[in-house]
């Protein structure tokens, strides 16, 4: 699994361009979000989204989460984007605060603040991100669960972020 996200920022947050996922040895799948004509446009299916207000894709929703919290200074009890795949689909995915518990890292304990996103259909993911205010509100651990299949997808903090350098 590959997937890289480009883009920048406007008056809604992270602004994504461009979208590309990539799994396994099938040919790449992109999203392409044409802010200037208000369209999400996929480089495979012929479906296009309206280009909501801080609409994000399947990577980018992290980075605006943790954003959103950030300027905050708090998870707010509840907070929704617009989240589109390589395939086409999109959704309102909607996190919901489920108050902050110990989390077990590879750093120790992290107190963290538990959101989830419950699924619209079975076929869709299930989130649960517990997020660490002293890391800027980026996720510690992140699982993604697909009811039907019983799928998971799972992501562990393995190190403290680091700077991000400014491409040159």
């Amino acid at each position: 699994l590959v997937q890289t996200s480009q883009g920048g920022f406007d008056a809604a947050g992270l602004a994504p361009e461009r979208f590309v996922d990539r799994r396994g040895a099938r040919g790449a799948r992109a999203t392409n979000f044409q802010r200037d004509i208000g369209r999400i446009t996929f480089s495979g299916p012929r479906i296009e989204h309206p280009a909501w207000p801080g609409a994000q894709d399947r990577l980018s929703w992290m980075a605006q989460l943790a954003a959103i919290c950030a300027a905050a200074g708090a998870m707010p009890p509840q907070v929704s984007m617009f989240v589109v795949d390589g395939r086409g689909l999109g959704d309102v995915w909607t996190f919901v605060d489920q108050g902050v518990e110990t989390v077990a890292t590879a750093l120790g304990p992290v107190q963290a603040t538990q959101v989830v996103r419950e699924p619209q259909q079975l076929i869709d993911w299930r989130v649960q991100a517990w997020l660490d205010p002293r890391r800027g509100w980026w996720p510690v651990v992140l699982r993604m669960t697909v009811p039907r299949s019983g799928a998971v997808f799972e992501l562990h903090l393995q190190a403290e972020p680091t700077a991000l350098e400014k491409p040159r």
